[in-house]
């Protein structure tokens, strides 16, 4: 700064004034920026030299204030200026200083009082810098505000616009010495509060993060105690945000030859779909996401957000399926190991581990859209590599316990990434019916089951195949065990008791190799099958003459003892309507008619 030219030898002055209107100094003062406005009180100390400012310091109350710090910059336009302002200028460098400083912004930003101190000296060597600073408070989003009005270099502002810093640090501590292209050596020390940066590359993004910060050039820890935080990894997930009531973690790093080593002491967390900690190892260098050596435990988690947790190198089909198939369900003692070049992640090449286990309770499975809900699944889950398995020691389907069931997808990566499904069901017969009555296979069968009924149990072993992409090609096949049952195949036909025997089905129909039972009276056998979407069932057996009187107000049974011992009719169901074909010998009626139409023989064939 030039002082007038009446102003010589060495010295001090001082100066105080209730009212300046800095514009109007321009004639004696040379001011180092640009300064067309600028009005308010200030009292300033000055040490001079042979017409040169060695120092400055000054205070400050001054309003309606244009500043502009570089010919290149904007001008900054302040509704108030603040504090004590102090400066030093050397033959290498200068320093400068701030007490209380706080600005005041045309478009309303506010930047409360703060304290700092800078200093900076060229070395000996061409070229070579080093410096110090210090703060007591810097708010990083005001800051990157004000940052188009402050002489920063082009990387600066790049990286301010690219990590968006919001949040701010406290006792600030920094120490630098390089060049004017890089810094060899530095040396950070601060405290900071609901710290974030936008996610670049594979570099995360963070919101709500407090903590304390030492780093150098050669690494340096951070330790975070934070609420309501949340971490943004893009690279990684698709839906990439992670967010947490608390979270606490000891992070330490080193850095040599641009490779950049993380330790994950102890990283401990709390959120709205778990809790649990994690610790592990981090090697980022290179072009590639690094590697990693990280083992977690859950004490909780939420089932119905397992896809959010889905890395980008899972398919959308397989992703949208746990999004739509998982809705309901807890898991506790989840645990998780993941090693390996992440660039080869999920590492079906056998280079790395992938694998979480836990204990699911109460998960609600929809697995295809049209099919009944499996619910209250307990049991376990299973990610390894790019598959899941889930393994349910107990389940209900429609009230009924299902015991051993599997659900499983082998491949999230593969083309048409597959869901098969395996159970047994022990519960009543009617649960049966219902199930294919509310499936897509009672369309399969053109509705051949929909007026079929049952009383008593039986046990159901189920397969099931599920294009992800495509849920309506699912195919299955099972079979159904009757056990002492009551079928009513037909309403119009008196049912059928003391049921035992096989029922198999699949996507294409249902059939019946032999199933006894009682019908009117008399043991029948069925037998059925699928033909055109229609069902047909045969059944051969004898039938009683009472009976059939109780069921059938005819007059061919009037004088009839009792029916033949061997019987065959057909049974056709299909499209809401069942029909029943008498065979030719249906009736094989015995020489036995009613004597003076009173009574029976006492003989019985």
């Amino acid at each position: 700064m030039t002082l007038p030219g009446w102003i010589h030898g060495k010295g001090q002055l001082f100066a105080e004034l209730d009212y300046v209107d800095l514009a109007g100094w321009h004639p004696w003062f040379d001011y180092p920026v640009a300064l067309p406005k600028g009005k308010g009180a200030m009292r300033a100390w000055l040490s001079v030299e042979e017409g040169r400012l060695l120092n400055l310091t000054t205070d400050l109350a001054l309003s309606d204030v244009r500043l502009r710090l570089a010919k290149n910059l904007p001008e900054l336009r302040l509704t108030s200026l603040n504090g004590r302002l102090g400066g030093r200028l050397q033959a290498d460098g200068f320093a400068a200083s701030a007490k209380g400083l706080s600005l005041g912004l045309e478009d309303g930003t506010q930047v409360p009082p703060t304290d700092f101190s800078f200093d900076w000296q060229a070395a000996g060597e061409r070229g070579s810098i080093r410096g110090s600073g210090t703060a007591s408070r810097i708010n990083l989003q005001r800051l990157s505000h004000l940052a188009a009005y402050l002489p920063l270099d082009a990387n600066s502002r790049k990286l301010l616009h690219d990590y968006a810093p919001t949040g701010e640090i406290a006792d600030l501590r920094l120490s630098f010495a390089g060049n004017t292209e890089q810094l060899k050596t530095y040396a950070l020390r601060g405290r900071f509060s609901d710290l974030g940066l936008r996610a670049q590359g594979y570099f995360p993004g963070f919101f709500g993060i407090s903590g304390n910060l030492e780093a150098s050039e050669k690494g340096g820890s951070i330790t975070l105690n934070s609420q309501h935080s949340g971490v943004d990894l893009p690279s990684v997930f698709p839906e990439p945000r992670l967010s947490f009531d608390t979270l606490s973690a000891l992070i330490r790093w080193k850095i040599d030859f641009g490779q950049v080593d993380i330790d994950l002491a102890k990283v401990e967390f709390a959120g709205h779909d778990a809790a649990g900690s994690a610790q592990g190892h981090y090697r980022l260098g290179g072009d590639g996401p690094g590697t990693i050596d990280l083992t977690a435990a859950l004490t909780r988690a939420r089932g119905d957000v397992v896809w959010r947790y889905m890395p980008h190198s899972v398919g959308d089909e397989t992703r949208q399926w746990l999004r739509r198939g998982i809705t309901r369900g807890n898991a506790s003692e989840a645990k998780l190991t993941l090693k390996g070049d992440l660039s080869r992640f999920p590492f079906l090449d056998g280079s790395g581990t992938f694998l979480v286990t836990a204990k699911a309770r109460d998960v609600a499975l929809d697995y295809a859209p049209g099919w009944p809900v499996i619910e209250h699944i307990d049991g376990t889950l299973r990610f390894a590599g790019a598959g899941m398995r889930v393994d349910a020691q107990s389940a209900s389907l429609f009230g009924t316990r299902i015991s051993a069931t599997v659900a499983e997808i082998d491949d999230f990566d593969a083309a048409n990434p597959l869901l098969t499904v395996h159970g047994k069901v022990e519960g009543p017969t009617a649960d049966f019916f219902r199930y294919i009555n509310t499936s897509p296979v009672s369309e399969m069968l053109e509705r051949a089951t929909s007026d079929m009924s049952a009383v008593g149990n039986g046990k159901l072993d189920l397969s099931l195949k599920i294009p992800l992409a495509k849920t309506e090609d699912a195919t299955l096949e099972g079979d159904y065990q009757f056990v002492d049952n009551q079928v009513t195949v037909d309403p119009a036909l008196p049912p059928m008791t003391a049921v035992n025997g096989l029922l198999h089905f699949t996507d294409a129909g249902i059939s019946v190799r032999e199933i006894t039972g009682q019908f009117l009276g008399g043991p029948v056998k069925m037998r059925a099958d699928t033909q055109g979407g229609r069902v047909e069932v045969l059944v051969n057996g004898s039938l009683s003459v009472a009976q059939a009187r109780k069921h059938y107000a005819l007059p061919v049974f009037d004088n009839l003892c009792q029916l033949a011992r061997r019987g065959e009719g057909q049974e056709e169901c299909g499209g809401d309507r069942c029909r029943f074909n008498a065979g030719r010998d249906f009736f094989e009626l015995a020489a036995a008619f009613q004597q003076d139409g009173n009574r029976c023989p006492a003989a019985t064939l």
